[in-house]
């Protein structure tokens, strides 16, 4: 039974979908990697066992240790960064 969707529809390339895919252990959009690579993460703050992580334009809280978190939401949906003030 449908209960509840993950995320909204997103493109292949969509990093929510890429940090699904961890959880799947597939590769979902066919770029040949299972997650994020990590050359598109950018750290933007650390502190104590969690750290706050950018990639793309959405941002996840993760285990300094590593793996992926959950991702950070506003009213339910992933939070975006925006060059709108």
């Amino acid at each position: 039974d449908y209960v509840s969707s993950a995320t909204a529809v997103v493109s292949g390339s969509s990093t929510i979908l890429e940090a699904f895919e961890s959880s799947f252990h597939q590769d979902l959009n066919a770029d040949g990697v299972s997650g994020i690579p990590a050359a598109s993460v950018t750290v933007v703050e650390a502190a104590g066992s969690t750290k706050l992580d950018q990639i793309g334009s959405y941002y996840f809280l993760d285990a300094v240790s590593g793996g992926t978190g959950p991702s950070v939401k506003y009213a339910g949906t992933p939070f975006a960064a925006s060059t709108q003030v």
